[in-house]
């Protein structure tokens, strides 16, 4: 914020702007569709093959459309806010995995875009 000549304190140069700020509220739903088409896009395709552990253990990343099916709604927050390690291969080991952990999002948006796939799934 900068200080206008007559002391009044402005954003981006725009006089009185601060006074006009105003919060937008959205439903879980809308924000867990911004969360899916904005950062799970990057990785993961919409529809395709579940594929199989030895294939996830090769690098192949899951669809969409079969994630409420493969993890719970606190398996899913817990992976992609904090990090979760997965058992495969034989003999059993712990796998990190290749999700990343995305920090800033709250367990609040995480269980949005959960609650976004079960209600609207990603189709072809």
């Amino acid at each position: 914020m900068t200080a206008g000549g007559d002391g009044e304190r402005s954003r981006a140069d725009v006089r009185g702007a601060a006074d006009k700020q105003f919060t937008v509220r959205e439903s879980a739903y809308r924000v867990g569709e911004h969360i899916v088409k904005s950062t799970c896009h990057v990785c993961h395709n919409a529809v395709g093959p579940n594929p199989s552990p030895s294939e996830m253990l090769e690098g192949a990343i899951p669809p969409l459309s079969t994630l409420t099916t493969r993890v719970t709604l606190p398996d899913f927050v817990r992976k992609v806010t904090h990090g979760s390690p997965i058992v495969e291969g034989t003999p059993p080991t712990p796998y990190r995995g290749r999700m990343p952990v995305y920090p800033y999002l709250t367990q609040d948006e995480a269980a949005a875009a959960y609650q976004y796939l079960i209600l609207y799934p990603p189709q072809l």
